[in-house]
Order: structure tokens, then C-alpha cells, then sequence
């Protein structure tokens, strides 16, 4: 594959072609000349970057002053990301469209990246001595490329995700590079990615009019989370069009470099803006309506959305009281989202995107995230008090989670809203729910996105009355669906399984100062989870997987 930097000052390009996996010396650093000058500590760089794949060319600048004090611990041998093949394109000068592809894509695992220096292009030995490489990755190349966001743009390319160690150590690399530029001060980007430069001229031809103009934006309401958030009022010339909405929801990149680092780190703005692009028309009775969605490079991103008030639609807060009612309707709507894309197909090719656990961007951040929480768990006062039961369950859990997430990729997969806690559910005027902010989403077993909103939507009580029917009309809906469970009691013990990943959650939030949630509504997830746990004995579940491979 070929994949060229350019040179702002120099306007040179060079050309690398990102070796095989099988290739001898895969895990030794590509050649590369020399740079006159590592980049180090303090350097400022100024680089416009260009990637071309088949033809098809994008490009942006970067701006930024790395900071003396910032540590890497990694050796940048040269970026890769063998994250897709790709069919039916000329990769490379020693590849042609001619080349058999039944023999040749099984074994293609090829890179697409964009590697920065100041004059090269990057492949590093040293490690302190110079920054990561800068990835402008296919995802986010292609939501540019393709502005009509129809899945036949893509049907000369087929994915694939590779499980191999230089996979795993492709995403570290990625990992670094995208923590570089979500702390890079700006990107010299021509499209509107923070809320300074939203304008009535651009919001005029995102919302798609062509007679009408918006004349003047009112903010109605705004505050800086994980992202900055806008609700604002719009004036239009005329008026007269009844699709033109009259209030928007705008997300867009917040101001503070370290939220845009777990924006960066998690692709999380790209996954979002995926789903509202790619997968709108397929969702649209359990999502919002977007007008436009967008992500860059670092963390940067804007999404705009219906305002969801203005057509009847509630939208839940996490420390709200959930009915049962609508715990039923959003267990109905999880079903039809996850019987839509279950076992698809579409995981090799268009939503390639949508990647399993052990493969999210990010992972070894969110997996040493997490083992951290769980050491500390063990000193707190919430700690010392747990039952016996619980204690056992909870060690068992921290030691062993890896082999549970092993297991859980054995499973049917499908796509996830990964954070389907009661906060991200919506309900419709007639009463039917829907799911949004759709940052955390991957590929799993569907039961796992209900056991995270029952743990974390509903009293103890409730769930021990209503837990096995709300379950039994989940699957009742997959079914109706299409989708065949061969064995649903197997499937409860999958579900009552998948109560250890809320779990997770919930530490998380008692162990970093309860992350600003309501101390009412902690309280209330900690017994709803532990109860469950117990109840349903997650510890003999759990042992039978380590011990036997399966519940």
C-alpha cells in the first residue's frame, strides 16, 4: 500500500509501502532515511500531510508544540494499523488488479496510516528522541471522501480484522499518535469543528437548504462536559419550510486537551458520527435525527441533532426513576437494533468499523483503566464492606477478566451501544424508547447491552419481580426478529454473566469520586448490581468459564 506525506516547506513526497505480517522482519523497523534531526522535546512542527489510497487523496494541517515534559515509553519502529484488507485495489507497485484474489487477500493484512515527521516519513528506533507517528486513519479519510455516506461507495472494499501481535501493537501506536494531536493546540483544518466557527452561512448548507438562509443563532443553553454541548434557536429568511428546524442540538470538540484526548484515544466522536452517517436511515426509528456529523483527527468533531423536546421526545438523565414500562420498550428496542446487524456479515466490509472488544481503538487505555479501578476498589470503605460473596467474586473477577472477555468473543456478535445505561435511552410520544450518544458502541453478545441498562435503570425490587421476563421479552423480540437462540436458558446464564461488566462500570464511578453522578443514584446501581450478582450466583458462573470455557 502506498501511503505519501508531504512537505509543507519542501513540497516533496516520499512513498511507503507497509510490509506484510508474514514478511520476514514484520517486527523489525521499516527502512527509512534517516531524519537530519530527531524530533524532540519542545520541537515545533508545521506539516501539511497528504494520503492517497487508490487514487483518492485527502489532506490537512497540524500545528503544534510538543511539550518537554511529555513521555513516551514505546519505540516507534514505523505505524501500522493492520486493520482491513482491501480487494480490488492497486495497493502497491508489485500488486495488480490482476492478481488472483482468492489466493492473494486471505493472506493481505494491509496498513493504511499516514506517519508524520518534520521532513520524512517517520519509522523511528529511538525511543524518547522523537514523537509518535500522526495517523489520519481510513475511517475518518472515508466519512470525507464519501459525503453521501452510501455503504455501494464501498463495494470494491472488503475488511478484515486481524488478531495478530503486530495488529496489537499497531493500535499502541495508533493509541500514541492520537494522544499527540488531540494535545496539539489546533489542526489547521478547513471544516468547522468547534463552536466558534459554527456561522449562519454554514449552518446553511449543512441543514440542506437551498432557498431559505439561516439569518441569525440563538444560544438557548450550552455547558462543557466530554463534549461541549449547544442547544440553539435558529432564525431562517423566510420560514416557510416545515423541515427546517427551528432549534438544533450541536456537539462539538470540547476546549480542554485532555477530554479530547479520551475523545482521541477512543474514537469516540468517529464512532458517533459512523452511526448517524452510515447506519441513520437504518436506525431511525431508535435514533435521533442528525443533519450532520463529522469527525477529524485528536478528538475533534461536530454532530448536530434534532432537538429531541421540540418532537415529543424525552430523553432520560441517569439519575432519573425508570418505569417499568419503559425498561420493557428499551429492552424492545435494544432487540431490534441488535437483530439488524446480528452475525452480519457487514462486519467484514462496511462496518468494518464497528470493532470487537479486544480490538477497540483505545483497548490497552481502557483495559489499564480499569485494572487500576479494580486495585483501588479493594481499599475503599465500599470495599470493606462488601459481603463475603461478594469479595470472593469480586477478587475472582479482577484476576480473571481476560479469559471472561475471551469467552464473550465466542459468541454471536453484533453491534453495541456499549453505554446503554438508562441516561443514553430516549422515549418516543408513543411511548417506544430509542438509544443515543453512541460513543462507546463495539461489537458483542446483544445480552450484555441489556444487563448493563437493567443493572443501572432499575430498583432492586423491580428487578427481582420483572428481571426474567424483561430478559424473555428481549429475546421473545430477537426472535420476532429473526434471529434463532438455540438454548435460552443458556442465554440467561450469558445474560446473568454479562452483570459483571456493569460492574465495572460502577467501580469505575465509586473509585474517581463518583464522577459527578447523583450519590442517590450510585447508591442505587451498587444494590441493584450486587443483589443480582448474588441472586443469580455470578460466582459459579464465572468459575465454570475459567474452569470449563463456558457457563
Amino acid at each position: 500500500m502506498l501511503v505519501e506525506a508531504e512537505d509543507a516547506s519542501s513540497r516533496g513526497s516520499r512513498s511507503l509501502r507497509i510490509p506484510h505480517s508474514s514478511d520476514p522482519g514484520i517486527h523489525q523497523p521499516p527502512h527509512h532515511p534517516r531524519r537530519s534531526a530527531p524530533i524532540g522535546a519542545g520541537s515545533n512542527m508545521n506539516t501539511t500531510f497528504m494520503i492517497q489510497i487508490a487514487g483518492i487523496s485527502s489532506n490537512f494541517q497540524a500545528s503544534s508544540k510538543v511539550p518537554s515534559s511529555h513521555n513516551h515509553k514505546h519505540s516507534w519502529r514505523g505505524a501500522l494499523y493492520p486493520t482491513m484488507r482491501i480487494r480490488n485495489w492497486n495497493l502497491s507497485p508489485d500488486r495488480n488488479d490482476n492478481d488472483n484474489d482468492d489466493e492473494d487477500d486471505d493472506d493481505l493484512k494491509e496498513a493504511v496510516v499516514l506517519t508524520r515527521t518534520d521532513r520524512t516519513l517517520g519509522g523511528f528506533s529511538t525511543p524518547h528522541a522523537c514523537r509518535p507517528p500522526t495517523l489520519f486513519d481510513f475511517n475518518t479519510c472515508k466519512s470525507r471522501l464519501y459525503p453521501s455516506n452510501k455503504p455501494n461507495n464501498m463495494e470494491s472494499v472488503d475488511h478484515s480484522v486481524d488478531h495478530s501481535s503486530a495488529h496489537q501493537h499497531a493500535l499502541e501506536t495508533l493509541m500514541a499518535a492520537d494522544i499527540m494531536l488531540a494535545h496539539a493546540p489546533e489542526l489547521k483544518l478547513d471544516e468547522v469543528h468547534t463552536i466558534d466557527k459554527v456561522t449562519p452561512e454554514w449552518l446553511t448548507v449543512v441543514l440542506g437548504s437551498s432557498n431559505d438562509k439561516v439569518e441569525g443563532i440563538t444560544t438557548i443553553e450550552g455547558h462543557e462536559g466530554m463534549t461541549s454541548r449547544h442547544k440553539l434557536e435558529l432564525t431562517w429568511s423566510d420560514g416557510s419550510d416545515p423541515e427546517l428546524p427551528s432549534n438544533i442540538f450541536i456537539k462539538i470538540t470540547p476546549d480542554n486537551p485532555h477530554l479530547r484526548e479520551m475523545l482521541s484515544v477512543l474514537h469516540m466522536a468517529e464512532l458517533e458520527a459512523a452511526v448517524y452517517t452510515l447506519l441513520q436511515e437504518e436506525l431511525n426509528d431508535v435514533i435521533p435525527k442528525s443533519y450532520h456529523a463529522r469527525s477529524y483527527p485528536g478528538g475533534r468533531f461536530v454532530i448536530i441533532l434534532e432537538d429531541l423536546e421540540a418532537r415529543g421526545i424525552k430523553p432520560y438523565w441517569i439519575k432519573d426513576s425508570c418505569s417499568l414500562s419503559h425498561a420493557r420498550e428499551v429492552a424492545i428496542a435494544l432487540a431490534k437494533i441488535h437483530s439488524r446487524y446480528w452475525n452480519t456479515e457487514r462486519f467484514k466490509t462496511d462496518m468494518v468499523w464497528v470493532r470487537p472488544r479486544p480490538r477497540r481503538f483505545g483497548g490497552e487505555w481502557v483495559s489499564k483503566y480499569f485494572e487500576g479501578n479494580r486495585g483501588r476498589f479493594l481499599q475503599t470503605e465500599a470495599a470493606k464492606g462488601m459481603t463475603e460473596y461478594a469479595k470472593a467474586l469480586f477478587e475472582e473477577w479482577a484476576k480473571s477478566y481476560a479469559t471472561v472477555y475471551d469467552y464473550w468473543e465466542t459468541k454471536p456478535q453484533t453491534l453495541l451501544h456499549g453505554d446503554s445505561h438508562l441516561g443514553n435511552t430516549l422515549a418516543y410520544a408513543d411511548g417506544t424508547a430509542g438509544l443515543y450518544d453512541w460513543q462507546c458502541l463495539f461489537r458483542g453478545y446483544g445480552y450484555r447491552d441489556l444487563a448493563y441498562f437493567l443493572m443501572t435503570a432499575l430498583q432492586t425490587t423491580d428487578l427481582k419481580e420483572h428481571e426474567r421476563d424483561i430478559f424473555d421479552l428481549y429475546t421473545d423480540t430477537l426472535e420476532q426478529n429473526g434471529v434463532k437462540i438455540d438454548d435460552r436458558e443458556h442465554a440467561w446464564k450469558d445474560y446473568c454473566l454479562f452483570i459483571l461488566d456493569p460492574l465495572d462500570a460502577i467501580i469505575a464511578t465509586l473509585t474517581n469520586g463518583g464522577y459527578g453522578h447523583d450519590p442517590d443514584t450510585v447508591e442505587r446501581q451498587v444494590r441493584s448490581t450486587v443483589d443480582a450478582l448474588e441472586r443469580h450466583d455470578v460466582k459459579a458462573l464465572l468459575d465454570r468459564v475459567i474452569e470449563k470455557g463456558t457457563v
